[in-house]
């Protein structure tokens, strides 16, 4: 009998080549086999790959990410339509340092050093601060060294950092820069380019004013959030370092001078205004000071009486910062804070208004734009020390081994004093112990073996900067909840996938039934979450009372 060819047609009359039909190999058992670990590797690839962008986006923020590459020794690194380079950048701040004697200029520079100490422009007088702080815990040049940042440390590779913001986001303003080495207009400048790091961070697209438009008063800059596409009138004031108002002083701060200041340029969006208050103390003082609660009352007096040119001021989302090492820049660890509120808006943040779990997640979404701002605030406070997704004890620590990842094989002790090979399916640190514990499945699929593996100091660290990513994949158990609404998150994050027909059969006994029934998939997911969280709230706050 003749053998059939794959692409002639099928003997059986269907008319589809033979390949096609009677032809085809049924999948083998290797073959499906192989399919499985196939889709198990990538798999593994996506979930590393969002882990690698969730601490990303925790040392680097929402907006553009550093573009680095390092080339025959060589670290390049994109700034905007500019590439720069160097041999000797170990980490993000050295390349920092060169960045900002490069944007202010050289000449600019050593003409400031040769002046009088008391005629040197502030930026210089950190310099020479920080450079004197570092010969403290430098042994040796080009080897890295771990040391607290003064005061003027922080005001220098701050202010760095945020004019690479800006040129890596938008564009370096040559005003911008004259206003900063200018050292009447040195302060305003040095918190707008603050303010606009921030809303960089955030992941805000930023345009900036004419400032030669003759015709009419603009805010500093228009914000507009990417997904969401809102825009925003931003709006920056500081209270000078040399008022009578700043550093060390029980005067209450000029907030509704600034407010007036601010409130008074015309805008054609919704507007967001940041005042510097410029003290000296840290958070825990201030909060115990008098002048704190004066603040607060008057923005509550502004809110009802103050006017723009005869009628009453408009609203806007009020940010209030406080950086108290420009005052002391010797100082070690001076960090400042922040802090918003809405002026004339009632329902900002959600506390002043939201009396349920569900509330103040539908206010969060109302004002979706500036919480991004203020998230920006809580998770991206420092300057990256890293070129990409490595956090420091990564790059920098001495991990003696190649570190846990789950996917990964490593050999294990099978019970009978063999070390076996075997994939890592799951495992979690054991803090007080200083180990991970591991669940490994053998290569040859006959068992799983639970191994506790040591956990070097350098280990621990990376844990502790990161520890929903440290077996290579998210895991937002990781994260204590401090408030009930990132219990709500943590369901909404399953719950929000669910079919409407599941949303309403768990909620079936719910005493107004007929009103879930007309709701959208999403309404009811909102709706059975809120539940869900407040539920586990309560029973969190009865067990840690009852402790």
């Amino acid at each position: 009998m003749r053998k059939t060819g794959r692409n002639q047609k099928c003997p059986c009359g269907s008319g589809l080549k033979f390949k096609r039909c009677h032809g085809r190999h049924p999948d083998s058992p290797m073959r499906a086999h192989l399919k499985k670990s196939i889709e198990e590797e990538l798999k593994i690839q996506s979930q590393r790959s969002d882990a690698k962008e969730i601490q990303r986006r925790l040392m680097q923020g929402a907006g553009k990410p550093i573009i680095s590459v390092v080339h025959n020794g060589t670290r390049f690194v994109a700034v905007g339509s500019r590439l720069l380079k160097s041999q000797t950048w170990l980490t993000f701040t050295d390349f920092l340092m060169d960045y900002m004697s490069d944007t202010l200029g050289g000449e600019w520079g050593n003409a400031e050093i040769a002046k009088l100490e008391k005629d040197r422009h502030p930026l210089i007088k950190w310099y020479q601060s920080m450079c004197l702080h570092q010969k403290k815990y430098i042994d040796e040049q080009g080897k890295l060294t771990t040391m607290p940042m003064n005061g003027a440390m922080r005001g220098y590779i701050g202010l760095a950092y945020d004019l690479y913001l800006i040129e890596h986001n938008i564009e370096l303003p040559r005003k911008l820069i004259a206003r900063l080495k200018d050292h009447r207009q040195f302060e305003g400048a040095l918190y707008e380019a603050y303010v606009i790091g921030r809303f960089a961070k955030a992941g805000f697209e930023i345009e900036l004013e004419d400032e030669d438009d003759p015709t009419k008063t603009h805010s500093e800059f228009i914000a507009t959030h990417r997904v969401t596409g809102r825009k925003f009138a931003v709006e920056a004031k500081s209270v000078s370092m040399t008022s009578s108002r700043a550093g060390k002083t029980d005067k209450p701060v000029a907030i509704r001078k600034k407010l007036h200041d601010a409130l008074k340029k015309e805008a054609d969006y919704p507007r967001i205004v940041f005042v510097e208050i410029s003290r000296s103390e840290r958070e825990a003082e201030a909060n115990e000071s008098a002048w704190m609660k004066e603040m607060v009352d008057g923005i509550t007096e502004a809110e009802r009486n103050l006017t723009i040119n005869g009628d009453p001021a408009p609203s806007a989302y009020l940010f209030i910062t406080n950086r108290p090492f420009v005052h002391d820049i010797e100082a070690l660890n001076s960090g400042g804070f922040y802090s918003a509120t809405g002026f004339k808006i009632d329902d900002f943040p959600f506390e002043r208004a939201a009396r349920s779990v569900l509330e103040m997640h539908q206010l969060r979404q109302k004002h979706i734009e500036p919480y991004a701002l203020l998230r920006a605030f809580q998770d991206h406070w420092d300057v990256p020390q890293t070129f990409d997704e490595r956090l420091p004890a990564e790059a920098f620590g001495n991990l003696d081994q190649e570190r846990l990842l789950i996917g990964n094989s490593y050999l294990v002790p099978n019970g009978s004093g063999k070390d076996v090979p075997a994939k890592l399916l799951s495992a979690v640190v054991m803090e007080q112990g200083k180990n991970a514990s591991g669940i490994f499945r053998l290569h040859d699929g006959t068992a799983t073996i639970i191994c506790q593996v040591p956990l070097s100091d350098a280990e621990m660290e990376l844990y502790h900067q990161s520890p929903g990513t440290f077996f290579g994949e998210v895991d937002r158990n990781k994260k204590s909840s401090e408030h009930p609404l990132e219990l709500f998150d943590f369901f909404f994050e399953t719950y929000s996938k669910s079919t409407r027909e599941n949303l309403l059969n768990w909620m079936a006994s719910s005493a107004d039934y007929e009103r879930l029934e007309r709701l959208s998939q999403i309404e009811l997911a909102e709706e059975f979450c809120a539940g869900m969280a407040e539920s586990a709230w309560r029973d969190f706050s009865r067990s840690s009372h009852s402790e």
